[in-house]
């Protein structure tokens, strides 16, 4: 598409002005032979019975003047290809910068909505954590890890059954499968369970009441409310 204009629109033109250009040259190059260096007369120097040099002389010059022209041309189209492929490079990088600066918003955005998060569940005494639905953990307040004697990092990404809710009060096996809680994270319900068993990180045990609620909070996530 880029070379279509300097092959096909100019040809005609290229062509015209090489062969007017060479024959002026040509006869220029002539009468400076008859003029200057007295090698006849200009009329028998063109009309001479055998001119090979003369067209000779005229084709070649026709093909040095159609080449340069070429190459004329073809130079500017490449000049003008160099200025469209830096304005697309300089649109290009603009939308980047532009992107770029959205997703650095969007990020700062969501950094304090975490935040404000964390700040409003760590400002209850309430035990609050959040499971997914495998039943891990994915987030916990100060007050929660307290209770059970850890720090909330060492409890984010554990299987929070496995961790706290594993046994009965007699130390029973507590199996995963008959837990109340997990099930009604499972299953999105919202339910009340009293009298629940949870275990510290010392292995001694307390009962709360622990209330399963539903909320969305990336993915779908169950807060349970240790009451007193």
């Amino acid at each position: 598409m880029l070379f279509r204009p300097v092959i096909s629109l100019s040809s005609s033109r290229i062509l015209i002005r090489s062969v007017v250009v060479g024959l002026l040259l040509c006869v220029f190059d002539i009468w400076v032979d008859v003029t200057l260096l007295g090698e006849g007369d200009l009329s028998q120097q063109l009309f001479a019975p055998e001119p090979v040099e003369v067209w000779v002389r005229l084709l070649l010059f026709s093909l040095s003047v159609a080449a340069g022209l070429f190459v004329q041309r073809l130079y500017r189209s490449l000049a003008r290809a160099d200025i469209e492929l830096n304005s697309l490079r300089s649109d290009l990088e603009w939308r980047i910068n532009e992107r770029t600066i959205e997703l650095e918003n969007a990020m700062r955005k969501i950094e304090q909505q975490r935040y404000q998060r964390e700040l409003l569940l760590n400002s209850t005494s309430d035990g609050i954590y959040g499971l997914d639905r495998e039943g891990k953990t994915t987030f916990i307040n100060q007050s929660g890890a307290a209770m059970l004697g850890y720090r909330p990092d060492e409890l984010i990404g554990k299987h929070s059954h496995t961790q706290m809710h594993h046994s009965h009060a007699d130390g029973r096996e507590y199996p995963e499968k008959s837990c109340r809680m997990r099930a009604a994270v499972r299953d999105g319900e919202t339910k009340y369970v009293s009298d629940e068993v949870l275990w510290r990180e010392d292995g001694s045990s307390f009962r709360r009441g622990v209330a399963i609620l539903r909320k969305f909070v990336l993915g779908i996530q169950a807060q349970a409310n240790s009451k007193t």
